[in-house]
């Protein structure tokens, strides 16, 4: 009876170490990934300017030739 109580204490003590280190991963994750959209927020509007400036410039350079 006193092995299987001392087993489980122990598993118990084993999981929750398990639970506090997926914890902390998923932790890390998130905060990634909120960096990382972020980035890609910061980097589509970028894009999304130079291709309306290219755009304009285009339009420009063709009405100048016309």
């Amino acid at each position: 009876m006193k092995s299987e109580y001392r087993c489980l204490v122990e598993s118990v003590i084993c999981s929750e170490r398990k639970l506090a280190e997926a914890k902390a991963i998923q932790k890390e994750a998130r905060e990634k990934l909120s960096k990382a959209d972020g980035y890609v927020a910061y980097n589509e509007a970028s894009l999304r300017d130079s291709e309306q400036k290219l755009a304009e410039l285009e339009s420009r350079m063709l009405r100048l030739e016309a």
